[in-house]
C-alpha cells in the first residue's frame, strides 16, 4: 500500500528512520533496523502509516469496542483522517529538529520515534468534526468517546505538533457542553457513541446522557486549554471561550460539598477520590493561569488558586499514618497489595503537582510503590498499562524507570497493539516521551 504526502507525492507506508552505517554515512533504515536502498535521507522527511492494518484501533472498519477492558470510562474505574497538518505547524520536538538520530542518545531516539510514529497514528483518530473517539474509526465504524480520554489524547497530539487537530477537538468539546445536564449542572459534557461511514464522515453522535465523573472531566479540559496556550501562544483562540471556561470551572465548585474541601466524582456518585482531586488541583492551577494570562483577570485567578489550596488541604487530610499511605477515597483506607485504586492512587499527589517530589513522604511513597510493584515498568499486554503513572516517575526524575517503561510500551502495546490500547494511553505515551526527551536531551 502507498499513501500520498501533502504535496501529492507517493511514498511507502513503512516508516523510515535516519541512522548511520558502519562507515559513518547517514542512511535510512526501516523499523527493523534494515538499511533501505536508494532512499535519500535528506529528502525522506515524510512519515506514513497504514490505515488498513486490520487492527481494530487503527481503523479496520466495522463496530469498534473496548475489547476485554474492565476499566470505567475515565480509565481509572472511579464510578461505575489521515495526517493533514502542514510541515509549518509541526514543532521541532516532534520532528527531532535538525539533529540526526545518530547524534541523539538511545533514550532520545526512542522518544523521537514514539513522538513521531504514535503522533502520526493518533492524529488519524481525529474525525472531521474534531471528535477524538477511543479507537480509530476514520474508515468507518462505531466507537465510544470519553472526553476524559480525548483530552489525554489531545495533550499527546500537542506534544507531537498537531495543534490544528487539538484546536478542532477543543471546538468540538466546547460545542457539546451542557447547559442543564441530567443532574442540573451547567458546563458538563457527556460520553458519546460516535458512528462514521466508510467515507470517513460522522453520521451519528449519540450522547450517553451521563459521564464517568464531573470533576476529572472538567479539570483535565482546563489543563488542555492551558497547555494549548503554552504550546501555541494562541491566546485569542481561547479568549473567545471565556463564558464556557467560566461554566466548566463552575462545575468544580458544584462538586465541592458545602463547607467541604474535596470534590466528589458526580452528583449521582458522591465519592471523593484521591485521584480525581489531584487532577482537580492541577485543573484549578491551570484555570488560574488562563484567567491571569489570557483574560488578565487576577481576581478570578485568585479564586482558582484558593480552591486549589483548599482541595490540597483536603488531600493532605487523606493521609492515614497507620498505613503510611493516603486513603484512596475519603473514608476508604488503602492497602498496598491492591493495585487499583489503592496503590496507584498513592502516586497521584506528586504526579499532578499537589506536593513536591522532594518531600520525604513522597520519596518514601514512590520507593514503596516500586518495591510492591517491581514489574510495573516491564508492562504486560494482559494488563491496563497505566501510562499515567509515568507522571510520577518523571516528577521523581526516575528517568531510567521511565525509559524502561516506554521501551516496553513500544514493544508490547504500540508495536503489537494490545486490546486495551486506545487514544488515552497513546496520548499519554506521547506526552511521556516528549517530557522524558526534554529532560535527558
Amino acid at each position: 500500500m502507498t499513501s500520498s504526502d501533502e504535496n501529492g507525492s507517493s511514498f511507502d507506508s513503512e516508516p523510515l528512520f535516519t541512522s548511520t552505517d558502519s562507515e559513518g554515512n547517514t542512511v535510512m533504515v526501516d523499523s527493523n533496523g534494515s538499511i533501505v536502498e536508494n532512499v535519500n535521507p535528506s529528502e525522506n522527511s515524510v512519515w506514513s502509516f497504514p490505515l488498513d492494518s486490520g487492527r481494530p484501533d487503527y481503523g479496520s472498519g466495522g463496530t469498534v469496542t473496548n475489547p476485554g477492558s474492565s476499566q470505567s470510562s475515565n480509565g481509572q474505574g472511579n464510578s461505575s483522517s489521515s495526517k493533514t497538518s502542514s510541515s509549518s505547524s509541526k514543532t521541532s520536538s516532534s520532528n527531532g529538529g535538525s539533529s540526526s538520530s545518530a547524534q541523539l542518545s538511545e533514550t532520545a531516539r526512542l522518544c523521537n520515534e514514539i513522538i513521531q510514529t504514535e503522533g502520526a497514528r493518533l492524529a488519524q483518530y481525529v474525525l472531521p468534526n474534531g471528535a477524538i473517539p477511543m479507537y480509530n474509526i476514520s474508515k468507518g465504524g462505531t466507537s465510544k468517546l470519553s472526553p476524559y480520554f480525548s483530552c489525554s489524547a489531545a495533550l499527546g497530539l500537542l506534544e507531537a505538533g498537531y495543534s490544528d487537530k487539538v484546536e478542532s477537538y477543543i471546538k468540538w468539546h466546547i460545542s457539546k457542553l451542557q447547559t442543564k445536564d441530567v443532574s442540573g449542572l451547567n458546563g458538563t459534557i457527556y460520553d458519546y457513541d460516535i458512528t462514521v461511514n466508510s467515507s470517513g464522515q460522522v453520521t451519528k453522535e449519540e450522547a450517553h446522557n451521563d459521564y464517568d465523573s464531573v470533576d476529572s472531566y472538567s479539570a483535565l479540559f482546563l489543563t488542555l486549554l492551558k497547555e494549548y496556550v503554552v504550546k501555541t501562544g494562541k491566546k485569542d483562540f481561547v479568549k473567545q471561550y471565556r463564558s464556557q471556561i467560566d461554566r466548566i470551572y463552575g462545575t468544580l465548585n458544584h462538586t465541592l460539598v458545602l463547607n467541604g474541601d474535596l470534590t466528589f466524582a458526580k452528583p449521582t456518585y458522591k465519592v471523593k477520590y484521591l485521584m480525581d482531586n489531584c487532577e482537580v488541583v492541577m485543573g484549578c492551577r491551570d484555570a488560574a493561569y488562563l484567567y491571569r494570562n489570557v483574560f488578565s483577570d487576577t481576581a478570578a485567578a485568585k479564586k482558582c488558586d484558593d480552591l486549589a489550596d483548599l482541595i490540597t488541604s483536603g488531600i493532605n487530610k487523606l493521609w492515614y499514618s497507620t498505613n503510611s499511605n493516603y486513603d484512596y477515597a475519603k473514608g476508604s483506607h488503602s492497602k498496598w497489595n491492591i493495585f487499583y485504586a489503592d496503590a496507584a492512587a498513592q502516586l497521584f499527589p506528586v504526579a499532578f503537582g499537589v506536593v513536591s517530589p522532594g518531600n520525604q513522604r513522597e520519596k518514601d511513597i514512590y520507593s514503596k510503590f516500586k518495591q510492591e510493584y517491581p514489574s510495573w515498568a516491564t508492562v504486560t499486554t494482559e494488563d491496563f498499562p497505566w501510562v499515567i503513572l509515568t507522571r510520577a516517575s518523571l516528577a521523581h526524575k526516575d528517568y531510567s524507570t521511565t525509559t524502561t517503561f516506554l521501551k516496553n510500551i513500544k514493544s508490547k502495546f504500540i508495536d503489537k497493539t494490545g486490546g486495551l490500547w486506545y487514544c488515552q494511553e497513546s496520548g499519554l505515551t506521547i506526552w511521556t516521551a516528549a517530557k522524558l526527551k526534554a529532560s535527558v536531551g
